[in-house]
């Protein structure tokens, strides 16, 4: 349909249609602002917290999330904004479950002893996996795992990237990596070479980064996570 003013035909009006310009959650920032988030007070920093061993004292079986999503203003749980940190406490034979939505989980069994069946098999078919005091491992995305309690208490420190992807909107759909156990007297062994070696006393830091065959770019215990 169109109208007229008398003398020549106007833009047409389409009867039923709404044009939209999808300019409405456009924002434009002065540059300063949007390079310096925290400085301007658009984000909170990432607080510095102590978790004290008394955390996982006592209370049994269960999962502690560290949880700081409240002084971050971000969902929680979320130790910071990509990551969540918790401590998972195993009495002697029993067990947890864990299934995160994400694509990373990296435990350091702090005391005690324990096994994680695990629904991925490792490449050599084995599906339960020990661990002791001092033993890290890292379990890939869509690989539920029962953690069960040994002989002695176990304590293990865990970590994930679930609030990275929780931010993302995104779902893990697939393994990047295999379940990988890292020997805690091996990466003992290792750190005392390094540190006996006679360059050693010119580095900026005497350690040892957990690395894997999934991550040959970037020599990390797994795509998102470094240890």
């Amino acid at each position: 349909m169109s109208a007229t003013n008398g003398t020549s035909p106007s833009t047409p009006l389409l009867i039923g249609r709404a044009d939209e310009d999808w300019t409405g959650d456009a924002v434009f920032a002065e540059y300063s602002e949007a390079a310096d988030p925290i400085g301007t007070g658009a984000i909170a920093p990432v607080p510095i917290r102590t978790f004290p061993a008394a955390l996982h004292h006592g209370g049994g079986t269960r999962l502690v999330p560290l949880d700081l999503s409240a002084d971050l203003g971000v969902p929680g749980p979320a130790t910071s904004p990509g990551l969540l940190a918790a401590f998972c406490v195993l009495e002697p034979g029993e067990a947890i479950i864990t299934e995160p939505e994400a694509t990373s989980e990296l435990y350091y069994c702090l005391e005690g002893d324990g096994a994680t069946w695990l629904s991925i098999p490792s490449p050599d078919g084995r599906t339960t996996m020990s661990w002791t005091t001092g033993d890290f491992f890292v379990l890939p995305a869509g690989c539920p795992n029962r953690h069960v309690g040994g002989q002695r208490r176990a304590v293990l420190y865990r970590v994930t990237d679930a609030p990275l992807l929780g931010y993302l909107g995104v779902t893990a759909t697939s393994p990047r990596f295999a379940p990988t156990r890292y020997d805690g007297d091996r990466a003992l062994a290792r750190l005392a070479e390094i540190e006996s070696e006679p360059a050693s006393a010119d580095r900026n830091r005497i350690s040892v980064l957990l690395g894997n065959v999934a991550t040959p770019k970037t020599l990390t215990a797994t795509h998102t996570l470094w240890a």
